[in-house]
């Protein structure tokens, strides 16, 4: 994933070690983040109010998210692996993005940022079963 912020271009490349890294413009390190678990999906970028939040999902269920200087500002669980794509939309009108994230046992989470489901989520889907 490419973050482009005001001034330069960061490569955002979360790897196998468990470690995401975001390398700026001219190949040097800007930041690393080391967690206990292994990441499962690319970073997704969140820009809300003039503010970007990255997010990333892990294979035991947990979703951070943190500043562009790798401060994590954001930490919530979904049960299981995060699969896929985190994604944002306003699901329920309120002006404000949602977070949407699906796991390995079939089921579709949509989070306030406040990290609180919305109503009804999440969605699970019967005989869902993810293989990788």
């Amino acid at each position: 994933t490419i973050l482009k912020s005001s001034d330069e271009f960061t490569i955002l490349a979360p790897c196998k070690n468990k470690t995401l890294y975001a390398i700026n413009e001219s190949g040097f390190e800007k930041f690393s983040i080391e967690f206990e678990h292994a990441i499962s999906t690319s970073a997704s970028i969140l820009d809300y109010q003039n503010l970007i939040t990255i997010f990333v999902g892990l294979n035991n269920g947990d979703i951070y998210g943190f500043y562009e200087n790798g401060d994590i500002n954001y930490f919530f669980n979904i049960q299981s692996k995060v699969i896929g794509e985190i994604i944002f939309s306003d699901v329920n009108i309120d002006g404000e993005p949602e977070i949407i994230a699906v796991n390995d046992i079939g089921q579709l989470h949509v989070l306030n940022l406040d990290g609180t489901s919305l109503v009804n989520f999440p969605i699970n889907y019967k005989n869902y079963k993810y293989e990788h």
